[in-house]
């Protein structure tokens, strides 16, 4: 019980917090390649955007790196490491900054 209280707590504050962070998911629900931005995060941030699925499962790390651009910008294409084609269903892309856990924001595949 303690563990379920604790991921739902950490998913509201951070829902709550992407929202102040300006973090955008574009289209979502997708089918083919999702867009993620965010303008809180910009040139010169140290930043780790991840996908994992419904159970914290690592899916992917689709940008780890310094944001050379006037802010964050980065894709999805609903594949895992190995590029294989996700099932669809529900994951939530995770963005870490400087070594702080940020945001965490839902986006759903359709097949």
């Amino acid at each position: 019980f303690l563990m379920l209280f604790s991921m739902f707590a950490i998913s509201v504050f951070a829902n709550s917090n992407s929202q102040a962070m300006n973090i955008q998911i574009v289209p979502n629900p997708f089918t083919k390649s999702v867009a993620i931005s965010s303008t809180s995060i910009h040139s010169g941030m140290n930043a780790v955007v991840t996908i994992t699925d419904d159970k914290n499962n690592l899916i992917k790390t689709v940008f780890d790196g310094n944001i050379k651009t006037k802010f964050l910008q980065t894709s999805w294409d609903g594949t895992d490491f190995d590029n294989n084609k996700v099932k669809s269903g529900k994951y939530f892309v995770n963005i870490t900054t400087n070594s702080r856990y940020l945001a965490l924001k839902k986006v759903v595949i359709l097949k």
